[in-house]
Protein backbone atom coordinates (compact mmCIF):
# COMPACT_ATOMS: atom_id res chain seq x y z
CA UNK A 1 0.00 0.00 0.00
CA UNK A 2 1.37 3.38 -0.90
CA UNK A 3 2.08 5.74 2.15
CA UNK A 4 0.81 9.49 1.31
CA UNK A 5 4.12 12.10 2.24
CA UNK A 6 1.63 15.05 1.84
CA UNK A 7 -1.63 15.56 4.00
CA UNK A 8 -4.04 16.45 1.51
CA UNK A 9 -5.72 19.23 4.25
CA UNK A 10 -2.41 21.46 4.74
CA UNK A 11 -3.54 24.37 3.24
CA UNK A 12 -6.85 23.51 3.10
CA UNK A 13 -8.50 26.73 5.10
CA UNK A 14 -6.19 29.04 3.62
CA UNK A 15 -7.18 28.19 0.59
CA UNK A 16 -10.88 28.78 1.33
CA UNK A 17 -10.02 31.47 3.01
CA UNK A 18 -9.29 33.18 -0.68
CA UNK A 19 -5.21 32.39 -0.52
CA UNK A 20 -4.91 32.09 -4.32
CA UNK A 21 -1.27 30.17 -3.80
CA UNK A 22 -2.57 28.38 -1.29
CA UNK A 23 -5.81 27.28 -3.62
CA UNK A 24 -3.11 26.06 -6.66
CA UNK A 25 -0.99 23.69 -4.48
CA UNK A 26 -3.95 22.07 -2.60
CA UNK A 27 -5.59 21.43 -6.29
CA UNK A 28 -2.19 20.30 -7.79
CA UNK A 29 -2.35 18.14 -4.89
CA UNK A 30 -5.88 16.85 -5.35
CA UNK A 31 -5.54 16.54 -9.08
CA UNK A 32 -2.59 13.81 -8.26
CA UNK A 33 -4.92 12.12 -6.05
CA UNK A 34 -7.68 12.04 -8.47
CA UNK A 35 -5.95 11.65 -11.15
CA UNK A 36 -4.39 7.75 -9.41
CA UNK A 37 -7.84 7.33 -8.71
CA UNK A 38 -9.01 7.31 -11.82
CA UNK A 39 -5.95 5.57 -13.36
CA UNK A 40 -7.24 2.31 -11.50
CA UNK A 41 -11.05 2.58 -12.24
CA UNK A 42 -9.86 3.44 -16.06
CA UNK A 43 -7.67 0.23 -15.86
CA UNK A 44 -4.71 2.21 -16.98
CA UNK A 45 -6.34 4.41 -19.65
CA UNK A 46 -3.84 7.76 -19.19
CA UNK A 47 -6.01 9.55 -21.72
CA UNK A 48 -9.14 9.23 -20.48
CA UNK A 49 -8.11 9.30 -16.25
CA UNK A 50 -6.51 12.82 -17.14
CA UNK A 51 -9.62 13.71 -19.32
CA UNK A 52 -11.45 12.57 -16.18
CA UNK A 53 -9.37 13.98 -13.57
CA UNK A 54 -10.15 17.48 -15.56
CA UNK A 55 -13.59 17.58 -15.38
CA UNK A 56 -13.54 16.26 -11.47
CA UNK A 57 -11.06 19.25 -10.93
CA UNK A 58 -13.51 21.97 -13.09
CA UNK A 59 -16.34 20.65 -10.64
CA UNK A 60 -14.34 20.98 -7.91
CA UNK A 61 -13.19 24.22 -8.66
CA UNK A 62 -16.85 26.11 -9.06
CA UNK A 63 -18.17 24.17 -5.91
CA UNK A 64 -15.07 24.72 -3.21
CA UNK A 65 -16.54 27.68 -1.95
CA UNK A 66 -19.87 25.60 -0.71
CA UNK A 67 -17.27 22.62 0.84
CA UNK A 68 -18.62 23.12 4.13
CA UNK A 69 -16.65 21.41 6.55
CA UNK A 70 -12.38 21.62 5.52
CA UNK A 71 -11.94 18.03 7.38
CA UNK A 72 -13.90 16.45 4.40
CA UNK A 73 -12.19 17.93 1.66
CA UNK A 74 -11.00 14.57 0.97
CA UNK A 75 -14.32 12.70 0.61
CA UNK A 76 -15.85 15.71 -0.63
CA UNK A 77 -13.14 15.55 -3.96
CA UNK A 78 -13.56 11.87 -3.99
CA UNK A 79 -17.32 11.60 -4.01
CA UNK A 80 -16.97 14.13 -7.23
CA UNK A 81 -14.85 12.07 -8.86
CA UNK A 82 -16.97 9.27 -8.20
CA UNK A 83 -19.71 10.72 -9.84
CA UNK A 84 -17.94 12.03 -12.92
CA UNK A 85 -16.40 8.54 -13.56
CA UNK A 86 -20.48 7.02 -12.91
CA UNK A 87 -21.28 9.89 -15.28
CA UNK A 88 -18.73 8.83 -18.22
CA UNK A 89 -19.74 4.90 -18.12
CA UNK A 90 -23.18 6.12 -18.20
CA UNK A 91 -22.24 7.95 -21.49
CA UNK A 92 -20.16 5.27 -22.53
CA UNK A 93 -21.66 2.44 -24.99
CA UNK A 94 -21.62 -0.65 -23.01
CA UNK A 95 -19.04 -3.38 -23.80
CA UNK A 96 -17.39 -6.13 -22.28
CA UNK A 97 -14.61 -5.05 -19.96
CA UNK A 98 -10.75 -5.86 -21.40
CA UNK A 99 -9.54 -9.40 -20.12
CA UNK A 100 -5.95 -9.60 -18.81
CA UNK A 101 -3.45 -12.16 -21.08
CA UNK A 102 -3.64 -15.34 -20.61
CA UNK A 103 0.51 -15.80 -19.58
CA UNK A 104 1.27 -17.91 -15.97
CA UNK A 105 2.02 -15.65 -13.41
CA UNK A 106 4.89 -16.82 -11.64
CA UNK A 107 4.68 -15.95 -7.83
CA UNK A 108 8.14 -16.05 -7.66
CA UNK A 109 8.54 -12.47 -6.93
CA UNK A 110 6.37 -10.62 -4.54
CA UNK A 111 5.76 -7.69 -6.69
CA UNK A 112 4.26 -9.30 -9.65
CA UNK A 113 1.64 -10.99 -7.40
CA UNK A 114 1.12 -7.47 -6.15
CA UNK A 115 0.84 -6.41 -10.23
CA UNK A 116 -1.20 -9.42 -11.02
CA UNK A 117 -3.76 -8.57 -8.09
CA UNK A 118 -3.87 -4.69 -9.44
CA UNK A 119 -4.29 -6.31 -12.97
CA UNK A 120 -7.51 -8.48 -11.59
CA UNK A 121 -8.92 -5.56 -9.51
CA UNK A 122 -9.07 -3.99 -13.10
CA UNK A 123 -11.20 -6.52 -13.96
CA UNK A 124 -13.59 -6.81 -11.37
CA UNK A 125 -17.17 -5.17 -11.81
CA UNK A 126 -17.26 -1.69 -10.75
CA UNK A 127 -18.82 -1.96 -7.47
CA UNK A 128 -15.86 -4.12 -6.51
CA UNK A 129 -13.18 -2.19 -8.13
CA UNK A 130 -14.49 1.38 -6.33
CA UNK A 131 -14.42 0.20 -3.07
CA UNK A 132 -11.17 -1.53 -3.39
CA UNK A 133 -9.85 1.15 -5.02
CA UNK A 134 -10.60 3.64 -2.39
CA UNK A 135 -9.83 1.37 0.60
CA UNK A 136 -6.39 -0.18 -0.31
CA UNK A 137 -4.83 2.42 -2.74
CA UNK A 138 -5.78 5.74 -1.52
CA UNK A 139 -6.20 4.50 1.59
CA UNK A 140 -9.55 5.85 3.03
CA UNK A 141 -11.50 4.45 6.28
CA UNK A 142 -14.81 3.01 6.12
CA UNK A 143 -16.60 6.71 6.90
CA UNK A 144 -14.97 8.61 4.22
CA UNK A 145 -15.85 5.86 1.73
CA UNK A 146 -19.55 5.77 2.86
CA UNK A 147 -19.57 9.55 2.40
CA UNK A 148 -18.00 9.60 -1.08
CA UNK A 149 -19.81 6.10 -2.14
CA UNK A 150 -23.26 6.83 -0.47
CA UNK A 151 -23.65 3.67 0.84
CA UNK A 152 -23.78 2.10 4.75
CA UNK A 153 -20.53 1.40 5.66
CA UNK A 154 -22.08 -2.56 6.60
CA UNK A 155 -22.57 -2.31 2.54
CA UNK A 156 -19.16 -1.41 2.11
CA UNK A 157 -17.52 -3.56 4.23
CA UNK A 158 -19.65 -6.44 1.91
CA UNK A 159 -18.17 -5.02 -1.00
CA UNK A 160 -14.72 -5.20 0.31
CA UNK A 161 -15.01 -8.59 1.53
CA UNK A 162 -16.74 -10.12 -1.79
CA UNK A 163 -13.88 -8.21 -4.05
CA UNK A 164 -11.32 -9.91 -2.09
CA UNK A 165 -12.93 -12.91 -2.05
CA UNK A 166 -13.06 -12.11 -6.13
CA UNK A 167 -9.36 -11.39 -6.08
CA UNK A 168 -8.02 -14.58 -4.84
CA UNK A 169 -10.07 -16.78 -6.44
CA UNK A 170 -8.58 -15.42 -9.80
CA UNK A 171 -5.45 -15.67 -8.64
CA UNK A 172 -5.37 -18.85 -7.50
CA UNK A 173 -7.46 -19.90 -11.05
CA UNK A 174 -10.27 -21.00 -9.04
CA UNK A 175 -14.08 -20.91 -10.28
CA UNK A 176 -15.89 -18.36 -7.73
CA UNK A 177 -18.91 -19.37 -6.22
Amino acid sequence: MQQVDVDPLDGVREALGGDGPARARLFERLSERVQRYHRKLTRGDAALAEELTQETMVRALRAIDGLRDPDRLLPWAFRIATNVWRDHCRRAAPADPPRGTDRPVTPAEEHELAGRAVQVLGELPEVYRVALTLRYLEGLDYDAMSLILEVSVPTLRSHIARGRKMIRHRLEGAPEP
